[in-house]
């Protein structure tokens, strides 16, 4: 009688040890144990408890394995994205709805007269040294701030090499998908050599209605 207890229970410990050392869905076997109802109930519940750490590792692992390919897909997208930014002529900057740093390419630096140092972390008040961008920086800020605009552009001339810059600013509010505003993305396209081309074409053009201006009474 004593044996009819203990055997069931051996097994059930041993059982239990295994599963906790990692033998997860490890099953008793009590087809060939004479159980009361109650240890059986018990039985049955620590199988299918067994069963349920395996199959929830299981789901674990490959929830694991799938954040993981996400991450790594995630990594190559974003070095794309930095690579593309560092090699293109448009300057761009990236900064949150407080002004401060989180991305800034290589022709941002150029453009705006920068040193190659990094400046993730710091404000723009801190990095544009020319007085007429901080103001820019500082009009536009302030219009998104008391506005619902979330773009604006305007043209600014800097100094490069004691020479005339003429450079596009465009700054444009980020949203996330309950549309909230999250950050700033402001670009710098220097249109110096477009607006001389612009100005080209149009004496073109005045130095043929002269000519045939000219021609008409001759």
């Amino acid at each position: 009688l004593a044996r009819g207890f203990i055997d069931p229970i051996e097994k059930l410990a041993i059982a239990t040890e295994l599963v906790a050392q990692g033998n997860l869905g490890y099953q008793v076997d009590d087809a060939q144990m004479s159980l009361d109802k109650d240890f059986a109930l018990l039985v049955r519940s620590f199988n299918d408890m067994s069963r349920q750490l395996l199959e929830n590792h299981l789901a674990l692992e490959k929830t694991t394995q799938h954040l993981q390919d996400s991450h790594r897909t995630l990594e190559e997208h974003t070095r794309f994205v930095e690579l593309v930014l560092e090699n293109i002529k448009t300057g761009v900057i990236s900064l949150d709805m407080q002004g401060t740093i989180s991305g800034l390419n290589r022709s941002a630096k150029t453009l705006l007269l920068l040193d190659n140092i990094n400046y993730i972390g710091k404000t723009y008040q801190e990095v544009l040294t020319q007085k007429p961008l901080l103001h820019m920086f500082d009009t536009m800020y302030l219009t998104f701030q008391s506005s619902q605009r979330k773009w604006l552009s305007q043209n600014i001339t800097l100094m490069t090499d004691n020479m005339p810059t003429n450079i596009a600013v465009t700054m444009l509010v980020l949203e996330n998908v309950e549309k909230e505003s999250v950050g700033v993305i402001s670009v710098f396209e220097n249109i110096s050599e477009i607006q001389r081309l612009q100005r080209a074409i149009a004496w073109r053009e005045v130095a043929r209605r002269i000519a045939h201006e000219i021609k008409n009474p001759l």
